[in-house]
């Protein structure tokens, strides 16, 4: 990931008093003591001080804006750091080992809970991989196509072939038009012989 220095100091903060009794007080080994804290009491001490200091937490980066016609406090999602959304990934990485979970599975089902910048979703679900990259490589043939996926170290599963057959224009065209509805493919470039690379980002 590139962030060697916040591996290190990384959750730090939970040695504090205020986050560390509280934790060791509910910890079971068995699951979270944050959740065991909220079960007992109905709040978690310990997590109203660590999302209050740990960026790499999206709770961090969020400002209330009023409230809504219903009377709700309106959330504000700030976009949050590059190095912050990549700790974010490793967290959520080291927890789903700890707790022998899966990362994305546990995202898919709680990311209407999360209040994400749509720039910090993007960033996210990409680096944890719940939108697999892909490209778009036009060639005459799927040899061709396939060697200029091998010159750009492209994985084997990461780009679409499509001809580039004068008489295939129109279905380029619509290949181009933007990513599938479900967003399952997130097309990031687009290669051909003569325009050896085009970069959407």
């Amino acid at each position: 990931m590139g962030i060697p220095w916040q591996g290190i100091t990384h959750d730090l903060s939970k040695l504090r008093p205020s986050e560390f009794w509280s934790s060791a007080r509910y910890w079971t080994g068995k699951g979270s003591p944050v959740e065991a804290e909220r079960a007992a009491i109905g709040y978690s001490l310990a997590w109203r001080y660590h999302k209050g200091r740990q960026k790499h937490h999206w709770q961090w980066w969020i400002d209330t804006d009023g409230w809504d016609e219903e009377g709700r406090v309106k959330l504000n999602p700030a976009p949050m750091p590059e190095k912050y959304i990549k700790e974010m990934v490793c967290d959520m990485l080291g927890a789903a080992k700890a707790y022998n979970s899966n990362a994305v599975q546990y995202y898919l089902m709680n990311q209407k809970e999360w209040v994400l910048h749509p720039d910090t979703k993007e960033r996210f679900e990409e680096l944890l991989g719940v939108r697999p990259r892909k490209y778009l490589i036009s060639a005459f043939t799927m040899h061709e196509a396939t060697q200029l996926a091998k010159e750009h170290k492209i994985p084997k599963r990461g780009w679409i072939y499509i001809s580039s057959d004068p008489r295939m224009e129109k279905l380029r065209e619509e290949a181009l038009k933007g990513l599938r509805a479900d967003h399952s493919d997130y097309l990031i470039g687009y290669f051909t012989q003569y325009e050896r690379i085009s970069l959407f980002r």
